[in-house]
């Protein structure tokens, strides 16, 4: 059985993950701000 999750660190940070019985899957990324693109 796969397991996934997700969690807000920070307002601009995730934090996702991936769990089956032999390996677990980490991805930490920041998201950025509406500011970011300007």
């Amino acid at each position: 059985m796969t397991v996934y999750g997700s969690a807000i660190i920070q307002s601009d940070r995730l934090l996702v993950w991936s769990q089956n019985e032999t390996e677990l899957i980490l991805l930490f990324t920041d998201t950025g701000t509406h500011a970011d693109p300007f």
